[in-house]
C-alpha cells in the first residue's frame, strides 16, 4: 500500500465526507482534502496534485459527470485516477462515467474493505 497517496473526497453530504475520511484515515492514509460541491473541487484540482479523486455523482450545482467533463479541459499536468462513489446505479451513469475516463466504479454504501481493495487495483 502507497501511504503517501493524495485522496480528493468530492462530496457534497459532509456526514458522508467524513465516514470516507475516516475509512482512508484508518487504512493509514493521511493526505486527504475534502470537496463539498464540483466546483470546489475543480479549484482545488487547479492548485493542489492528487493521486485519487473520490467523486460523488449526485450533488447540486455541479454533478459528478459534469466535474469529469471539466477535469479533461482543465491543462494541468497529472490528473488524478478517478473512482465514482455513489448511489446512482443506472447503467447510462456507470457507461457515461466509463467514457468519461472514471477508473472504478463504487456504488454507495459499501464497505471499508471494498473500498480499499478498489483503489488498490488503480495500481498507484
Amino acid at each position: 500500500m502507497n501511504s503517501s497517496l493524495k485522496f480528493l473526497i468530492v462530496d457534497d453530504m459532509p456526514q458522508m465526507c467524513k465516514i470516507i475520511y475516516s475509512i482512508l484515515t484508518d487504512l493509514g492514509w493521511k493526505n486527504i482534502t475534502i470537496a463539498t460541491s464540483g466546483e470546489k473541487a475543480l479549484k482545488l484540482l487547479q492548485e493542489k496534485e492528487f493521486d485519487v479523486m473520490l467523486l460523488d455523482n449526485n450533488m447540486p450545482g455541479m454533478e459528478g459527470l459534469e466535474v469529469l467533463e471539466q477535469l479533461q479541459k482543465l491543462n494541468i499536468t497529472t490528473k488524478p485516477k478517478v473512482m465514482m462513489l455513489t448511489a446512482d446505479r443506472k447503467m447510462t451513469t456507470v457507461q457515461a462515467a466509463i467514457k468519461l475516463g472514471v477508473s472504478d466504479f463504487l456504488v454507495k454504501p459499501f464497505k471499508p474493505q471494498t473500498l480499499l481493495e478498489k483503489i488498490e487495483k488503480l495500481g498507484l
